[in-house]
């Protein structure tokens, strides 16, 4: 309860008990930090989400500004390890050079993206050549060997490849694929289940876009037979294993119950 004013004309008691009430009004106040009007200022900064990456042999450190605007000093990164962090824009330093890539505007999870990636060196019979990258798992790969021309494929964390030597040919062949053996019906009969199609079914096992897995199916979502996308789903109408009719054109669903 607040103490009210002083009243002009008190006596001496009066008086005295006033500025006793007031002195304990105040000590109150500093103990409980209120009885005051309090001012917080918000610092919105501008974070987007990284993908740090230690490429290099030694173990090494950075330092970075937080959304908060709080400096972050320090923080070890051991050889071959990949971190995820939000982190105030163009904020991050490294004791070392190691790979530090831009993953866009800071969501409830930061997380990297993956694609499938063809490394191939045609100008170059006979020679050898190496790669390193980031795989799905955030875990670095290092120093993956080709030979003359033929082409190695792997996914991998988009951004993360280095390769040497010069000249390479890499091709971004789009999104990762997960493995898929119960939504295709592998049966002579397929939209029209007769007596030679009957359950237990035998399923074709097929590849597919990690986000086509979460909406299945979706009209547009690329079916491979193979994790590498070297060899297209045939084209046919194929039962999803409930009786309903799914059609492949172009190794793309064209068109869904």
């Amino acid at each position: 309860m607040a103490i009210p004013s002083r009243q002009i004309g008190g006596s001496t008691t009066t008086n005295l008990l006033w500025q006793i009430s007031k002195q304990l009004e105040e000590l109150i106040c500093v103990r409980s930090g209120g009885c005051g009007t309090t001012t917080t200022t918000t610092t919105t900064l501008d974070c987007n989400c990284y993908t740090l990456i230690n490429n290099t042999n030694n173990s090494s450190s950075y330092d970075y500004i937080d959304c908060s605007g709080s400096e972050i000093n320090n923080v070890p990164i051991a050889s071959g390890e990949t971190i995820n962090l939000c982190a105030s824009r163009d904020s991050i330093s490294c004791v070392d050079v190691i790979l530090i890539l831009d993953q866009g505007v800071c969501g409830e999870v930061c997380n990297y993206s993956c694609n499938i990636y063809k490394v191939e060196a045609p100008e170059v019979p006979g020679a050898e050549w190496n790669y390193s990258y980031v795989d799905c798992e955030g875990i670095f790969v290092q120093g993956v060997i080709g030979t003359g021309d033929r082409s190695l494929t792997d996914c991998m964390v988009v951004g993360s490849l280095t390769y040497f030597p010069e000249g390479l040919i890499v091709t971004n062949l789009g999104e990762c694929l997960v493995n898929a053996t119960n939504i295709f019906v592998n049966c002579p009969e397929a939209c029209n289940p007769g007596p030679s199609c009957l359950q237990p079914y035998d399923y074709y096992n097929v590849w597919i876009p990690l986000s086509c897995a979460e909406f299945w199916p979706t009209i547009g979502c690329e079916v491979w037979l193979d994790e590498f996308k070297t060899t297209a789903f045939p084209d046919g109408n194929y039962n999803n294993g409930e009786g309903e009719c799914i059609t492949i054109t172009g190794g793309v669903v064209t068109a869904i119950p």
